[in-house]
């Protein structure tokens, strides 16, 4: 659709601002309105030109405080609609649909608002008629877009019956171009909804009387050729070659180099955009390489090109081709990064998706460098609230906490909790998963006190909201009562072990880890109390639901961190039961998925090596034993992990590694 300018320096916005001004004449004396009539003028100027400039994160900065002005002269001022329908505009030049959406639905209820005064003042309704026609506009073009045919010519329709009205009327005869152009839109996109609706006779009579009202029109070049445009991409589309001839045979003005590339990159948008729509995912490509061909575009034009690039990385994605995606996302990076702060936010968002697609392909060293550059980014774009309660901010603390680094984790989370805190009508769940979060990793810096308060407000939250199927609910029992068995407590550990058995029980199938934490642990305590029955039946639970798990998910799920983990936890059990080369199997099965998934470096692979070493020794395997023992000391001694029980276990069953084991015990003091 054409993107239609308000011409904010025209005689139209003179002739209406005096208008608003005469009607509240009496209000004007009072010093508080006249302040913030002065307030609101100082800050739609400066919105203007920053637009004019591209720089649309300020102007939507003065747009919202224009608008906040605007609400001190009540529901029924012109300069409300007018503050709105800007920002939405703007919002619409960067693609933010969403807040388009929400700004002209506010515009709109202003305009309504407008009745009473609509029939005691004669100047009014023209003005207060063109914002409301203005809004629907931009609400119809946003159907077009979700393809809600019906709901946009509808729209259109309301638009057209304001629109038409002022347009045959002759008592602001200073707005008739403008009147014109908005009218001749309102009818081609009309035109293009009937078409779509497969009313392709009635679309070329509302077509037809679109450009009869561009030719009455001063200066319509641009707009007829959009119009013409617009439609012959709609055709297109349809599967035809050409538009209607009644459409393509229409006048060709003339009109300068300037409109002709700004025609050629509308289009070739417009394109692009139907062309990732209808999934002709090649066909996008070749026509993106020809518009990086075109620099440089205009700026609003660069904005839809990394809105584009940004929407193809994720079909990609969608379409499990993290490559192809992760190409885009950088082009949409480098695009961004050429329209400097005017695209800041989209340069955010493609970075946080880039990260998005390391960290879910289990990469999190370089995801972490992606995040950062977005906070970074975010935090001198957003309030306190918004940066705080970003993506960001939640999976940049997921990633520390997992590489362990909980300081830095459970400084974020903190932030995180401030912005919940302060947000009217907050999530309570949210708000207990973040204390959840942070009780982990206070737990990690051995901060106890203040674990133990975070996970006792989770919990306290959990329940009120009856949200026990919660994993967070089940390892919140399950830390108090570590914490309680620490603090030689036995009735409260049995306590809170049961109400996350409990739970677990019935919401097995969405927490079996925590099911299996939990089994895991009584066994312990049967050890412990020697109850030689009790842990075998705990045993064999935990082996039967692991077993379970894996055959379910062997086809799916081998490429994840969680299937080797339970692949060694088998492992585990089967060792204990003195199924050796049963056990061996297992871990020969997880080391195999660790290496193509994990760094060489990680501990979890080390530890798998650790094990099948163990189990080798045991099974009288020495030779298999060694080489396994000797490839994990390598790793440890090679990448500097230091030396933990693991490795002294290792040493004193493989007496002839002893001299490699003094090198890597040196090389990590």
């Amino acid at each position: 659709m054409l993107r239609y300018q308000r011409h904010t320096s025209n005689s139209f916005l003179t002739a209406s601002l005096c208008c608003v001004c005469l009607s509240s004449c009496t209000s004007s004396l009072i010093p508080a309105y006249d302040y913030h009539l002065r307030c609101w003028e100082d800050h739609r100027l400066k919105g203007d030109k920053l637009i004019e400039k591209q720089d649309l994160n300020d102007a939507e900065v003065e747009f919202k405080s224009a608008v906040a002005e605007a609400e001190h002269f009540g529901p029924a001022d012109f300069r409300l609609c007018y503050s709105l329908n800007r920002l939405a505009d703007l919002y619409f030049k960067r693609g933010d649909y969403q807040n388009v959406e929400t700004a002209s639905q506010r515009a709109l209820a202003a305009c309504k608002n407008q009745a009473s005064v609509r029939s005691t003042d004669s100047g009014l309704p023209a003005i207060f008629a063109q914002e409301e026609s203005l809004s629907l506009l931009r609400l119809a073009e946003l159907r077009l877009k979700e393809e809600r045919f019906k709901e946009a010519g509808s729209l259109f329709g309301r638009a057209i019956v304001i629109l038409e009205s002022l347009w045959h009327s002759h008592s602001l005869s200073v707005v008739d171009d403008l009147i014109g152009e908005e009218l001749a839109t309102a009818l081609s996109g009309l035109a293009l909804a009937n078409y779509a609706l497969g009313n392709a006779g009635l679309a070329e009579q509302h077509l037809s009387k679109a450009l009869s009202v561009v030719s009455q029109l001063a200066a319509a070049n641009q707009l007829k050729s959009v119009i013409r445009t617009q439609y012959e991409v709609l055709v297109q589309r349809a599967g035809q070659r050409e538009a209607p001839r009644s459409i393509s045979s229409a006048g060709q003005p003339e009109c300068s180099s300037e409109q002709n590339t700004s025609f050629k990159l509308e289009s070739l948008l417009d394109k692009i955009e139907v062309a990732i729509k209808d999934n002709q995912l090649s066909q996008a490509e070749q026509l993106l390489a020809k518009l990086n061909g075109n620099s440089p575009e205009p700026l609003d034009y660069k904005h839809r090109a990394i809105h584009l690039c940004t929407k193809l990385g994720d079909t990609y994605e969608s379409q499990k081709q993290p490559e192809r995606a992760a190409n885009f996302y950088r082009k949409a990076i480098v695009l961004a990064r050429q329209s400097g702060r005017s695209a800041e936010l989209e340069l955010a968002l493609a970075l946080q998706k880039l990260g998005d697609l390391y960290n879910v392909r289990d990469n999190p060293e370089i995801a972490i460098q992606f995040y950062e550059e977005a906070l970074r980014i975010l935090s001198s774009n957003l309030n306190n609230c918004d940066f705080e309660l970003s993506w960001p901010v939640s999976a940049l603390s997921s990633l520390y906490s997992r590489l362990g680094k909980h300081a830095k984790s459970e400084q974020l989370l903190l932030k995180r909790l401030h912005g919940l805190t302060a947000q009217p009508g907050r999530d309570p769940l949210k708000l207990a998963e973040t204390l959840s979060a942070i009780s982990f990793n206070c737990q990690k810096q051995g901060k106890m006190s203040d674990a133990v308060s975070c996970t006792q407000q989770a919990l306290s939250i959990y329940e009120k909201e009856n949200a026990t199927s919660n994993p967070n609910y089940t390892f919140g029992h399950y830390f108090l009562g570590l914490e309680t068995e620490r603090n030689k407590d036995a009735e409260k550990e049995l306590y809170h072990l049961s109400k996350a058995l409990e739970n677990t029980q019935r919401y097995r199938h969405l927490n079996m880890d925590g099911h299996l934490h939990c089994l895991s642990r009584l066994k312990e305590l049967a050890l412990q109390r020697k109850d030689k029955q009790s842990c075998l039946l705990l045993a064999a639970k935990t082996k039967s639901l692991l077993i379970d798990w894996i055959k379910a998910h062997r086809q799916d799920s081998p490429q994840t961190r969680e299937y080797p983990f339970y692949l060694r936890w088998i492992g585990n059990l089967l060792v204990d039961e003195g199924k050796l080369d049963l056990a061996e199997s297992y871990y020969r099965e997880a080391i195999d998925i660790q290496r193509k998934i994990l760094p060489k470096h990680d501990p979890d692979l080390v530890n798998s090596l650790a094990m099948l070493a163990n189990a080798y020794h045991w099974n009288h395997k020495e030779d298999l034993g060694l080489s396994a023992a000797k490839e994990m000391l390598t790793i440890c001694r090679e990448t500097g992990l230091a030396r933990d029980a693991t490795v002294d276990l290792i040493l004193s069953d493989f007496p002839a590694l002893k001299s490699f084991g003094s090198d890597h015990l040196h090389a990590t003091r």
